[in-house]
């Protein structure tokens, strides 16, 4: 009985440490991508802004 709940333990460990990395990458791709919000945001609107250009040029010539 104790054998078995030392070794699901051990079980939960070891799916906890393959886990461990994944939750800090998350983690800081999500910290990343929230202090870099605005910078993409702004990234994106020039973009849109310059292929509306674009288009309407297109469209007058």
């Amino acid at each position: 009985m104790i054998l078995s709940k030392i070794f699901w333990l051990f079980i939960g460990v070891l799916i906890g440490l393959l886990l461990l990395p994944v939750l800090i990458v998350g983690g800081l791709l999500l910290l990343l991508a929230m202090v870099l919000m605005p910078y993409i945001i702004a990234f994106a609107l020039i973009i849109v802004g310059g292929l509306l250009i674009l288009i309407g040029l297109t469209i007058l010539l």
